[in-house]
């Protein structure tokens, strides 16, 4: 569900490219053919990104993506004039991140449309639940976050620990290819549906440690009856948190990590989080993790993961990324994925990625996503 972005944020940031300073500007444009459910997709994806200093300890960020997609189906059927054939088609304007930040000697204040950082893992971020996901973005190789619309208050203290506060005044919900009911109950944009998350750092030892709050609501939809006709809705959550990442304990040249959750939502208390150590080993970076509760997942219905994931430079135009997984649920209903990609960049500002993944299973998380299998190719540009 998207929402508009204020004009005068659009107004100032122009205002700021114009008359302060010069500003930094990066673009890419990528292309991408994908074979997913039985379909061939083709897509091309514009991103432009531009910061300004604007004076003061004042900055100021735009950037947003251009994204048109047709299916191949579309293009035969306007050839042959035959709407049978034809299948969605998307052209879309969206803001990634708008926003202006005081940047100060022990305080940093955002507001407008960000990113948070909340989590350790690599893979799957469970205590980050100020961010939705997005399972439609064409270009995602998996469900990636989207930034929210609020205001955002960091105080560091002389120690070295800091105190985050976000407050997010519009709720938005995980993005979906499509709803699996007809009737969708929304969160109303009201004082009173406002969203509080609040994170502390600190170290100890060689440790980070966080802590986090969260009052708001689920990004993931629970299914309720309304005069008999079930309906979606995001169910109202309070959440604490802890997370933390240092050396591994019995050989320092690994990375340690974790976090976990403990929710209340519907009445119920449940508990979801991840484990795992990542480093060097047979000339790769590798990693292995435990997770309960995977991207999208309800959180009073969490699932059970164990994941393998490794990133391979053969030289330097030729990388490999990848990850294997097996979920199952508490009754041992099993699940696999696979996915992964080589990234060759035979020239500085371009690299071609292909890829794929695999999803397979019986009652759990993967195989509900086995229509999702896919190959692709993309190509990106950046200058």
């Amino acid at each position: 569900m998207k929402k508009s972005i204020p004009l005068i944020m659009i107004l100032m940031l122009f205002a700021a490219n114009a008359f302060f300073a010069a500003p930094t500007i990066s673009n890419s444009g990528g292309y991408i053919l994908r074979y997913i459910n039985g379909k061939l997709i083709e897509g091309i994806d514009e991103i432009n990104e531009s910061s300004v200093n604007i004076g003061n300890n004042f900055n100021a960020k735009v950037k947003f993506t251009l994204t048109q997609s047709r299916s191949i189906s579309d293009s035969f059927a306007m050839n042959c004039n035959s709407l049978i054939f034809a299948q969605l088609s998307m052209a879309n304007l969206y803001f990634n991140e708008l926003y202006i930040e005081y940047d100060g000697q022990n305080v940093n204040f955002l507001a407008g449309k960000y990113y948070t950082d909340w989590g350790t893992s690599p893979l799957f971020n469970v205590v980050n639940l100020i961010e939705p996901y997005n399972f439609s973005d064409l270009f995602a190789v998996s469900p990636v976050r989207e930034s929210v619309t609020g205001f955002q208050a960091t105080y560091w203290y002389q120690n070295g620990n800091s105190l985050e506060i976000d407050f997010i005044p519009i709720f938005a919900p995980d993005i979906l290819q499509a709803f699996p009911l007809k009737s969708v109950s929304f969160v109303p944009a009201v004082p009173s549906n406002i969203q509080l998350g609040v994170r502390y750092s600190m170290f100890v030892g060689n440790y980070n440690l966080y802590f986090d709050l969260y009052h708001g609501f689920d990004h993931e939809y629970s299914i309720e009856f309304l005069n008999g006709t079930p309906t979606l809705y995001n169910a109202q959550l309070n959440a604490g948190g802890v997370e933390f990442s240092g050396p591994f304990p019995f050989n320092q040249n690994y990375n340690f990590y974790g976090e976990g959750l403990v929710t209340y939502q519907n009445s119920k208390v449940n508990f979801d989080g991840s484990i795992g150590i990542n480093g060097y080993v047979f000339n790769q970076n590798m990693g292995i993790e435990i997770e309960r509760g995977l991207p999208g997942q309800n959180l009073n219905d969490p699932e059970n993961a164990v994941s393998i994931y490794d990133k391979k430079t053969f030289s330097s135009s030729l990388e490999f990324s990848g990850m294997a997984s097996i979920g199952f649920t508490d009754n041992m209903q099993t699940g696999y994925a696979i996915n992964g990609y080589f990234k060759y960049t035979p020239i500085q500002n371009f690299s071609i990625n292909i890829g794929g993944s695999l999803y397979c299973g019986k009652d759990a998380y993967y195989s509900s996503n086995s229509k999702n299998s896919e190959l692709y190719m993309l190509g990106t540009v950046y200058f």
